[in-house]
């Protein structure tokens, strides 16, 4: 098998040069072979001819163009901008019914499967990768097999997971030595054989048989090696020390931690940073180093900015890939909790759960009420990560007021002049949420719903330490802002800081 990737590279510039000399339907046709050649390239390359190409394939009513939204919906959930993946399979289901492809139908099916995947919702994930069994040809049946066994083996069916995981080794290993086909064809057989082999490692060691996991990690590696596919290699490393941190060999994870950071991953996979600093603070919490562990979670949280937008969105997009932010959340928690910060943990778990129950609720509430209710629950998340972390402590400026809060005393700490004081948590979130709005009213609903983010819950009609009590008391006493406010009277009402 030719394994020359300067070749290869070669090979697919020219291909691309000549894709910039047609025009519609024949240069979707070229694009279709171009595309098998990028496959066996990092990521970014393949995204970049797929965008220079989607407004041609959305504009064609094709069978290549269903085949090419199928793609673009992959790569986009691959980069877990699962919004946008979401919008390109709708799109490639319908074009590839619409025109008759039940093989650019499989495409968008095995997405589909992929998206229920990452939330969570197992069960729906793998009706979906049997709908694309169904359609699928010869040559797609092994990437589907492959994670349609690895779904089967979240739900803890072991023996439907360690068939069709056989049976996408069996089928790639086929295809892989068939001369008949391209070799770039077989040569992402190859891939998927290779990580075939490394996800029934990751199958039998959850049933126990540590043996025939070592011998399956061992199999892929050699494979990765011989054919020098760096991300697989990866994937395999990060299994295999995480099989050696379970069963207590961190030394031994530790060198296949410290192999996978001399790889080239960020020009595969723009987030593999990301993954692999997950694998190192798996295994400083598993070895018992809970500072060095919870610091390196605030690596993850944090990306590569201090700016707290740009950290928010980050936590975000972190958000959108269920298993591996459920995996920090509980790392996170069991730090604090042998780090003896047993208060903040106890918040955190409790938002979690809250968090949880909302993410895989399905069949109650409309899908739009369902988003209503996980953005409160992720700025909830949002704020007691931050405060975690300690690197971007709850601040609120106005006029001469820093007012700064403490999550795990629930107290909040005011400097205005020369004065230093202390108040309550709703009376800082009252503050909060005024100068958030500043120039425009609150209503008491707001407040009392802004405080139900934070775990606050509403206050029943006619109690006397309600909002307003808060907000004459708090606001416009202690902190000396009366002539700051401004009263709305009924039927709204409200109240207003002065910009």
């Amino acid at each position: 098998m030719n394994n020359n990737w300067k070749q290869l590279n070669i090979k697919f510039t020219e291909m691309v040069g000549r894709l910039k000399t047609l025009t519609g339907q024949a240069r979707l046709a070229l694009l279709m072979e171009c595309l098998d050649l990028a496959r066996l390239l990092p990521d970014k390359i393949v995204e970049a001819l797929i965008d220079d190409n989607i407004e041609l394939a959305e504009s064609l009513w094709t069978e290549e163009s269903a085949f090419l939204l199928g793609e673009k919906a992959n790569y986009a959930s691959k980069k877990m901008t699962f919004g946008e993946a979401r919008k390109f399979v709708a799109k490639g289901l319908q074009l590839s019914r619409d025109v008759g492809s039940a093989h650019a139908e499989a495409i968008a099916l095995a997405v589909r499967g992929y998206l229920e995947s990452a939330d969570k919702q197992h069960k729906k994930a793998a009706a979906w990768y049997m709908m694309a069994l169904e359609k699928c040809s010869d040559l797609q049946r092994p990437r589907v097999e492959l994670d349609l066994g690895s779904c089967y083996g979240k739900q803890g069916e072991y023996d439907r997971a360690w068939f069709y995981l056989n049976e996408s080794v069996k089928h790639s290993g086929v295809l892989m030595a068939d001369e008949s086909i391209s070799p770039e064809r077989r040569m992402f057989q190859t891939k998927l054989h290779t990580d075939g082999w490394s996800r029934l490692g990751t199958l039998q060691e959850s049933v126990g048989d540590f043996g025939g996991a070592r011998l399956a990690y061992d199999r892929s590696l050699n494979l990765a090696d011989q054919y020098k596919l760096t991300w697989e290699k990866y994937k395999t490393l990060s299994r295999k020390a995480k099989f050696h941190i379970i069963i207590g060999e961190f030394t031994e994870a530790e060198k296949c931690l410290n192999e996978a950071q001399g790889l080239m991953l960020s020009e595969y996979n723009a987030r593999a940073p990301m993954y692999l600093t997950h694998d190192w603070a798996r295994l400083y919490r598993m070895s018992g180093r809970y500072a060095q562990a919870l610091e390196t979670y605030g690596t993850i949280l944090y990306g590569e900015s201090s700016d707290e937008p740009a950290v928010r969105q980050n936590i975000l997009n972190i958000m959108e890939f269920a298993d591996l932010f459920g995996e920090i959340l509980s790392g996170i928690y069991e730090c604090l909790m042998h780090l003896g910060k047993t208060q903040i943990a106890d918040v955190l778990n409790a938002a979690s759960r809250e968090y949880e129950e909302v993410l895989t609720e399905s069949g109650i509430y409309k899908e739009a009420d369902k988003q209503a209710k996980l953005k409160i629950q992720q700025e909830k998340l949002m704020v007691i990560l931050l405060s975690v972390m300690q690197k971007s402590p709850l601040v609120v400026w106005y006029r001469d007021i820093v007012m700064e809060f403490d999550l795990e005393k629930k107290k909040a700490r005011v400097r205005q002049g020369g004065r230093e004081f202390q108040l309550s948590q709703r009376a800082f979130l009252v503050f909060k949420c005024l100068v958030e709005h500043v120039g425009q009213y609150v209503t008491r609903k707001d407040i009392e719903e802004y405080w139900a983010q934070f775990g606050e819950g509403y206050f029943e009609a006619g109690q006397d330490t309600g909002v307003r009590t808060y907000i004459n008391r708090e606001i416009g006493e202690i902190l000396g802002l009366s002539a700051f406010l401004k009263r709305r009277d009924k039927p709204k009402g409200g109240w207003m800081l002065i910009p």
